[in-house]
């Protein structure tokens, strides 16, 4: 993993962000331009989504990785920025947030908000 390291980081925190938009839309609301995974949290919680499960995950650390491996701020390699233990972390966080975003669409939909609705998969079962 040592050459990949900076894309797990960045792959896992596209795919947490993507999987927190993707309930934000299931919600029938806009998600906002951000990268920021605690500001997408804040607008599901705001919807009354219960995101007391992902507020113990390291969101911020994952927000950085995909910040700043895709916006740098000098001229560090990508391959400098994150080390094994950062792709480690990055990749069961992101995990973290798709179980949770599977679990709160798939089995627990009376705790969730009216209008919540689950995702189709992609032949539409």
């Amino acid at each position: 993993m040592s050459q990949a390291r900076p894309q797990a980081c960045f792959f896992a925190a596209q795919a947490a962000e993507k999987a927190l938009k993707g309930a934000i839309v299931e919600l029938g609301q806009e998600p906002p331009h951000t990268h920021v995974l605690n500001r997408l949290l804040t607008v599901l919680i705001t919807q009354g989504v219960n995101g007391e499960p992902l507020a113990a995950l390291p969101l911020r650390a994952l927000t950085r990785m995909t910040v700043s491996s895709h916006y740098p701020l000098d001229d560090t390699p990508p391959l400098d920025l994150f080390d094994p233990e950062d792709a480690r972390e990055a990749i069961a966080t992101a995990e973290a947030v798709l179980r949770w975003v599977d679990r709160a669409q798939a089995s627990e939909p009376a705790a969730m908000p009216a209008g919540w609705k689950p995702m189709k998969n992609v032949d539409g079962t």
